[in-house]
C-alpha cells in the first residue's frame, strides 16, 4: 500500500472514530456533504433529506408506542390507540363470555 493510501486510510479511520465517539445526531449539512462525496448510497436516521435513504422503525412510524417521540419521528398513524381500544374490547368480550360465541366455536 502506498504512503498516500496508508495516510488516507488512517485519516478516514480517525474521522469515522470521531463521528462514532460523538454518537448519533450527525448534523444534516454534514450528512449531505458526506452523501455528495460518496458514490455509494447513504442511509440516515434523522440525518436530513440530503442522504439517499431514510430508516425508521415501522412500529414508531405507525404510532404503536405513544411514549417514544424523538424529534426525527413523524407518525403516519395512531395504532397505539387503535390497538389499545381493540384489546380493551377483546378483554370485555372474554370476561362477559360473549367471545367466543357459538358461531366462533367448533
Amino acid at each position: 500500500m502506498s504512503n498516500y493510501l496508508k495516510k488516507t486510510s488512517k485519516n478516514t479511520k480517525r474521522t469515522l472514530q470521531e463521528m462514532k465517539d460523538r454518537g448519533e445526531k450527525i448534523p444534516s449539512h454534514t450528512a449531505t456533504k458526506i452523501s455528495d462525496m460518496l458514490k455509494i448510497p447513504t442511509i440516515g436516521i434523522a440525518a436530513g433529506s440530503g442522504v439517499d435513504g431514510q430508516v425508521l422503525v415501522i412500529q414508531d412510524v405507525m404510532g404503536m408506542n405513544d411514549e417514544f417521540s424523538p424529534k426525527f419521528l413523524r407518525r403516519y398513524a395512531d395504532l397505539h390507540t387503535v390497538m389499545s381500544e381493540a384489546t380493551r374490547h377483546y378483554i370485555e368480550d372474554v370476561k362477559s363470555v360473549s367471545f367466543p360465541n357459538q358461531s366462533e366455536s367448533y
